[in-house]
């Protein structure tokens, strides 16, 4: 099986939640495009998936598609490639799962389908019909989509073992990924809109006094339930999991330093100290990181380090396969 690189993976994936609800869908088409084991997948599979591509491209013909295919760095041969692979390998899991009894029950599939919807950002069943809609698909294909993922999910699980990541390879994902763990620690108060006159009260008394107990006045005024009890510290974050509403105004300041103003934001007011700061230095130092930040850079790490094991899972599993391709090219199909 070829692994799929990051520009084809980009052609493939612009598809895939669309490749894995027709792979589900029942054919009368007795062409087959490739069999798996001896089961057989419907060439109408195949072209019901590249006209739903070639409709959200606007290719009204095979050369603007070949265009397309040509944009993201690849040929025909190696997208044709791709998408068999990538049939195959859900047709050789759902073929293990069903050898092991792996399945997903009815409420793992509705949690599924509810975190999707918050995913979505809908706000009601409606506007996830909606949605949906939009992305070519329905509420019954998204359950089995799902479906499909609770199920691979748990054959990893069930038979890839679980391997702390070796340091070599932590420090290489550092060396990679270690640039984008620029991070902020910071402290704050918090009321809710129409408390501005208090807030500058508080500020007004933080900024005259250099003793003033910052944690003592976040513990006796401030009503965010996620950092009273720690004196207003919310503690080290990157700045780009914090956002640019908090993360511009802190790169302001110095670490001890206040922000001069009651800072609104969406419906709450903030007074802001920033209490630490950390910029990756080239190469990237680990030792130099504050804790929670390298706690987070290595545990990002070991969740890559097994998707790579289950990317090696799946290409064995699919290499094992008795895989047989009836329809080698696009042009044949």
């Amino acid at each position: 099986m070829k692994k799929k690189g990051g520009q084809l993976a980009a052609v493939v994936a612009a598809g895939l939640l669309a490749a894995s609800l027709l792979s589900a869908c029942s054919s009368n088409d007795e062409r087959l495009a490739m069999k798996v084991n001896g089961e057989g997948l419907p060439a109408a599979v195949l072209e019901g998936y590249v006209d739903s591509i070639k409709e959200g491209i606007e290719a009204t013909s095979d050369e603007a598609f070949e265009a397309y295919v040509d944009l993201q760095g690849t040929t025909m041969e190696e997208y044709w490639t791709s998408l068999l692979d990538f049939y195959g390998t859900e047709m050789v899991v759902t073929q293990r799962c069903e050898e092991l009894g792996i399945d997903a029950s009815p409420e793992e599939i509705e949690e599924a389908q509810q975190n999707y919807w918050q995913f979505l950002g809908v706000s009601s069943e409606e506007g996830y019909v909606q949605a949906l809609e939009a992305l070519g698909t329905t509420v019954d294909e998204m359950s089995v989509s799902l479906s499909y993922g609770i199920r691979q999910k748990k054959l990893f699980e069930e038979e890839v073992p679980r391997e702390a990541p070796s340091q070599e390879f932590i420090d290489a994902y550092a060396d990679e990924h270690g640039q984008e763990y620029e991070a902020v620690d910071f402290s704050y108060i918090y009321m809710p809109a129409g408390n501005l006159a208090k807030m500058q009260e508080i500020l007004k008394e933080l900024q005259a006094d250099s003793d003033a107990d910052f944690a003592a006045l976040a513990r006796e005024y401030s009503q965010s339930t996620t950092v009273e009890e720690n004196g207003g510290d919310f503690g080290w974050i990157t700045t780009a999991a914090l956002g640019e509403q908090f993360s511009e105004p802190l790169a302001t300041l110095a670490p001890g330093q206040l922000l001069d103003e009651v800072l609104l934001i969406d419906d709450g007011l903030y007074i802001l100290k920033k209490t630490g700061e950390y910029t990756p230095g080239d190469p990237i130092d680990l030792d130099a990181m504050p804790d929670p930040i390298r706690q987070q850079l290595e545990e990002s790490a070991e969740a890559s380090y097994w998707d790579d094991l289950c990317q090696a899972y799946l290409e064995d599993l699919y290499d094992a396969a008795d895989v047989e391709i009836l329809i080698p090219t696009y042009y044949d199909l």
